[in-house]
C-alpha cells in the first residue's frame, strides 16, 4: 500500500454517484485525455458500514458481477481502493432519442444477444438485476463501425439468499 495520489493521474470531470462508502466519478486521464469511470472506495467508511475491513479481491468479484464492464486499473492506497473502467459512449435511451430512424427488429435482436451473457452471469451467481431500463444499457464502441452494448447499474443488485421463506 502507498500514499499514491490518484488525482496526479486524473482530472475530476464530475461526480456520477455517491454511496455510503463509495464515490463514482467521470475522470479524464491527464496524459492521454481519455475518459474513464473511477470508483473510489473509502476503506474507513466501508469498515463502518459493513463492520469488516475491505477485502479487495471480494470487492472486485462483486463489482464484476454487478457491472460487466472490464476493470482497466486497480489501485490500492492507505485510505482508498480505486477501480477504473472504460467510460461509456452513451446509454441506449439517449442513443434511441438521437437516432433518425426507428430501431429495427434485427437491431433489437443484436442488443439482446449481447446482453444475454451478462444476465446469465448474474443468474449463475444468484443476483437479480433490479433496475433494467434503457438508461442502464450502455454503448461502447469496440470498432469504428460496430457498437457493443453492456449492462451498468450504479445501484447495488440484490443477492438472493436461500431462506426458508423463498424456498416455499
Amino acid at each position: 500500500m502507498s500514499n499514491f495520489n490518484i488525482w496526479n493521474q486524473y482530472i475530476k470531470e464530475n461526480v456520477i454517484c455517491i454511496r455510503n462508502y463509495e464515490k463514482v466519478y467521470k475522470v479524464k486521464n491527464k496524459e492521454t485525455g481519455n475518459y474513464f469511470v473511477l470508483y473510489e472506495v473509502d476503506k474507513k467508511r466501508y469498515k463502518m458500514y459493513f463492520n469488516q475491513s475491505l477485502n479487495q479481491e471480494n470487492y472486485v468479484k462483486q463489482f464484476q458481477l454487478k457491472n460487466t464492464i472490464p476493470i482497466i486499473e486497480k489501485i490500492n492506497t492507505n485510505d482508498f481502493f480505486y477501480l477504473t473502467t472504460e467510460f461509456p459512449l452513451i446509454n441506449l435511451e439517449d442513443y434511441l432519442k438521437i437516432r433518425k430512424e426507428n430501431i429495427s427488429i434485427e437491431e433489437i435482436r443484436e442488443i439482446l444477444l449481447q446482453l444475454k451473457p451478462h444476465f446469465k452471469l448474474l443468474r449463475e451467481n444468484n443476483f437479480i438485476y433490479k433496475s433494467l431500463q434503457l438508461s442502464n444499457i450502455i454503448l461502447f464502441s469496440n470498432q469504428i463501425d460496430k457498437i457493443s452494448f453492456n449492462l451498468l447499474e450504479f445501484n447495488l443488485n440484490s443477492l438472493i439468499e436461500e431462506t426458508q421463506n423463498n424456498k416455499q
